[in-house]
């Protein structure tokens, strides 16, 4: 997937431990209305993602809104809805990404 790329989300996360195993995703650009799942695991359970692109204007914003339900290795289920945005903008050395990520629901 070129463009706005569903795997940065992924990369961010791996400095806390999260790990991901698979992604499914059509390939070519990210744009709005993609959609794309994903399964991973972290040190508590593992999870599966569903997640779809609600903005994507290249080379200045990727934003996607994703529905996952975490299980634990107790085998208890948690399950939320987050926002993932991604803020691209142009420095003398090349651009700034900033990341923030709203959690919308979680149950």
């Amino acid at each position: 997937m070129r463009g706005g790329d569903v795997l940065g989300k992924y990369g961010r996360q791996g400095a806390m431990k999260t790990r991901l195993v698979s992604i499914e995703a059509p390939a070519g650009p990210a744009v709005v209305g993609t959609e794309f799942a994903t399964v991973g695991a972290d040190p508590m359970g593992k999870f599966r993602d569903r997640s779809v692109v609600t903005e994507a204007s290249r080379a200045t914003v990727f934003e996607f809104v994703t529905e996952a339900r975490l299980t634990t290795k107790k085998g208890k289920t948690a399950d939320w809805t987050n926002v993932h945005r991604y803020e691209i903008t142009p420095t003398a050395s090349g651009c700034r990404i900033d990341y923030s990520v709203r959690i919308a629901r979680i149950s």
